[in-house]
């Protein structure tokens, strides 16, 4: 068995074409992908850009899809594993809890589950505590901080990652969660 962690927005929830109709709809402004969750409205400030966003975090969350196949292949780990699916995120604002739990028990049935709320920069600490050895997260600080802490850190790939080398022998970029299933088997 394998202990495995996995972040959620831009690795199992599609949380982006929400974020950018949101953008769109309200100051008729298209936002690109190429910065993770950095934003800049002309005309507006960041504390205007972030109220936006944040005001709105609820309602994403709710109604993002899956990201690509993500749930299948989620589940396929699950049942080559038995252990409860494991993510780690960076939502935590109380709101959110709720909604990412109601979120993941929608998507993923029976399947046991345990949410970790955490700021990026403290996602090793509870790698460590909990002995995960494996991660995957779509953000190429995180996943460069907690390379060297645990075997594999799988960086998956998003437009704002993309064209970044990675620093440390530990990082393997995947397209698509069914890598981490593939691996699975090997390990």
């Amino acid at each position: 068995m394998i202990k495995i962690a996995f972040d959620l927005d831009g690795v199992v929830i599609n949380t982006f074409p929400l974020l950018r109709q949101l953008f769109i709809d309200h100051w008729s402004h298209d936002i690109t992908p190429h910065k993770q969750f950095e934003f800049t409205i002309p005309g507006k400030t960041k504390e205007e850009t972030n109220n936006l966003w944040f005001n709105n975090l609820e309602d994403i969350t709710y109604n993002s899809p899956p990201l690509d196949n993500s749930i299948l292949y989620l589940t396929q780990i699950y049942s080559i594993n038995r252990l409860p699916l494991i993510f780690i995120t960076a939502r935590a604002k109380k709101q959110l809890k709720r909604c990412t739990k109601t979120w993941l028990k929608k998507y993923l049935g029976d399947i046991p589950f345990k949410v970790i709320h955490i700021k990026g920069k403290y996602k090793i600490k509870v790698l460590k505590t909990l002995g995960i050895k494996y991660f995957v997260d779509d953000r190429f600080r995180t996943i460069n901080q907690i390379a060297p802490h645990i075997v594999k850190a799988y960086l998956y790939n998003q437009s704002w990652n993309t064209g970044r080398r990675a620093k440390h022998p530990n990082i393997k970029r995947i397209k698509s969660l069914k890598e981490i299933v593939d691996n699975l088997y090997k390990i």
